[in-house]
């Protein structure tokens, strides 16, 4: 039972959002008492942060799996890594961050140390790495464009959202990568990163697939 209730939990908060359900609700849509929720969740303060550990838990597989494959090829790893970001936003309503931030400050933090730890750290690495290889633009500044993208990255995964009642989810992320990635390649590596973002284009439609670059 404990488990059944934090994946609905799971898939309610990241498809819907935190504030439009009370364990109340959560009780009524598994068909329990709210005492039953309580016994393994006292709190939802609670309930949100084992939501969290799982998103995190989630992310960083899809970290290490991208990072095994392309370890050594700098673009490819900096594709993978923002891709893997990306699925953040694709596959999670904007009203889940925005919940997280606005009521639960502490579950926020967590998630945010988190990404910082095994994302944007990351990146950042890349990112110099790519600049000595000559094919990150060597005029970056990777740690203030990390801190540049974590700023703005819930707002523009909200923007994001907003666009799919005109296009595709696919092709907004899509669009999204594409955009970022042409932003931050060196003329020299531009054929090449072409010719990676062209495999990742045609072989969409499942996130194994597109981390399979």
């Amino acid at each position: 039972m404990e488990i059944l209730i934090l994946k609905t939990a799971h898939y309610l908060f990241t498809s819907e959002g935190i504030v439009n359900y009370r364990m109340s609700d959560l009780a009524s849509k598994l068909g329990i008492s709210k005492k039953t929720i309580y016994k393994y969740y006292p709190t939802k303060e609670f309930l949100v942060e084992r939501v969290v550990e799982i998103m995190i838990e989630e992310h960083e597989a899809r970290l290490e799996s991208s990072v095994d494959v392309y370890k050594g090829d700098t673009i490819r790893e900096v594709i993978g890594l923002v891709h893997v970001l990306f699925y953040l936003g694709k596959d999670v309503n904007p009203a889940f961050y925005h919940d997280l931030q606005a009521h639960f400050p502490t579950q926020w933090k967590i998630f945010n140390d988190s990404l910082d730890r095994s994302s944007y750290q990351r990146m950042r690495q890349l990112l110099e790495k790519g600049i000595t290889e000559g094919l990150v633009r060597g005029n970056l500044h990777p740690a203030m464009l990390m801190d540049l993208w974590k700023k703005h990255l819930v707002n523009d995964f909200e923007y994001a959202s907003e666009l799919i009642n005109d296009y595709s989810k696919d092709e907004v992320y899509w669009q999204c990568l594409n955009l970022f990635i042409q932003g931050i390649i060196s003329k020299e590596a531009n054929d090449q990163t072409n010719e990676i973002l062209h495999d990742l284009f045609e072989s969409k439609h499942s996130n194994s697939q597109l981390i399979n670059i």
